[in-house]
C-alpha cells in the first residue's frame, strides 16, 4: 500500500513540476517577443530621429514661368533645382506640361517645380 502511495505522490510531483516548466517556457517566451519588440521599435525611431536631423526639410513648390527665346528646360533645371538630377528634373516638367519633346518656344508657358527650405502658407 505505501508503493502506490509514494507513487501517486510521485506521479503528482511530476505533474507539478512539468507544469511549473511549461509555464515558465511560455512566460520566457512572451517576455522574449516584447522584449525584442521593445528594441525594435526602439531602434527605428532612433534612427529616424538621427535622419531627420541631418538635413534641413524641404518642401517642394510649382510656379508658372514664361518662356524667352533661347530658353531651355535644363536651364530651368540649373535656376529652380540647383544640385537636383537634370535629367529626372527635364523628365518632371515634361510630363508636368504634357510635352512630349524637349524643345520650348518662346511665349509658352510651363508649370515648374522648385524647391525651398522655407516653409510658405
Amino acid at each position: 500500500m505505501r508503493a502506490s502511495t509514494d507513487r501517486e505522490h510521485r506521479i503528482i510531483r511530476n505533474r507539478m513540476r512539468r507544469r511549473r516548466q511549461l509555464r515558465n517556457r511560455l512566460l520566457f517566451g512572451i517576455l522574449s517577443v516584447f522584449a525584442i519588440l521593445f528594441f525594435s521599435i526602439g531602434l527605428f525611431t532612433l534612427k529616424a530621429n538621427a535622419q531627420g536631423h541631418d538635413a534641413p526639410q524641404e518642401f517642394k513648390y510649382y510656379r508658372s514661368i514664361a518662356v524667352h527665346t533661347g530658353d531651355r528646360i535644363q536651364d530651368y533645371a540649373d535656376a529652380y533645382a540647383p544640385g537636383r538630377d537634370v535629367s529626372s528634373y527635364v523628365r518632371e516638367v515634361m510630363r508636368m506640361n504634357q510635352l512630349r519633346e524637349e524643345e520650348i518656344t518662346a511665349g509658352m508657358f510651363l508649370i515648374v517645380p522648385y524647391y525651398s527650405t522655407e516653409f510658405l502658407e
